[in-house]
């Protein structure tokens, strides 16, 4: 038996040693093991998530809201920073498998071919953000999409009600959809 069992052993079958068990967990500093209860349950109550650039602040907000939901779920996020490389992108992903995640969050690089080989190839639950891939059919993904068409429009609209004629838009690196679906 491990300490785990063993502890819960005698919470169950022995109430008096209760106080005995206790004094000598927390005299041995001991904290269930979540890699153990992994193993037994085959569930990590965490979630993987990339992203191309934590500096940027379209991305931290996105960051935000997945961490806070994922908290108020029960569940961890380990938050990987590729920074727009795809090397780094690939090592991630090889690093989350091993850690055996529920789940994968991308905001993906915007230029790595080999991102759907490696993302079929995992037979993780994936959710891809604001960025859509092709990937094989034996893997398909959740997309969640920023309706940035729609937000053109409205802001453009806005700025004309205010007066303002020469408008201008300004975007991330060419390339990298949905940035070149784009069209004002």
């Amino acid at each position: 038996l491990d300490r785990s069992s063993a502890a819960s052993d005698v919470y169950k079958r022995q109430p008096e040693g209760r106080e005995r068990v206790e004094a000598a967990i927390r005299a041995l500093g001991y904290v269930p093991s979540a890699i153990a209860r992994s193993l037994k349950s085959n569930n990590t109550r965490t979630l993987g998530m990339l992203i191309p650039n934590s500096s940027n602040p379209y991305f931290a907000e996105i960051v935000h809201s997945v961490e806070d939901r994922c908290f108020g779920a029960g569940y961890n996020v380990i938050l990987c920073n590729t920074n727009d490389e795809a090397h780094r992108q690939g090592t991630y992903l090889q690093v989350l498998a091993e850690r055996r995640i529920d789940g994968l969050i991308v905001v993906s690089t915007g230029h790595d071919a080999t991102l759907a080989t490696q993302l079929a190839g995992l037979s993780i639950p994936t959710v891809l953000v604001d960025r859509e891939i092709d990937i094989a059919e034996q893997q398909p993904c959740d997309l969640v999409e920023t309706a940035h068409m729609q937000g053109g429009l409205l802001a453009t609209r806005h700025l004309l009600s205010l007066g303002h004629r020469r408008i201008a838009c300004i975007g991330g690196p060419e390339g990298i959809a949905p940035l070149s679906l784009i069209h004002i």
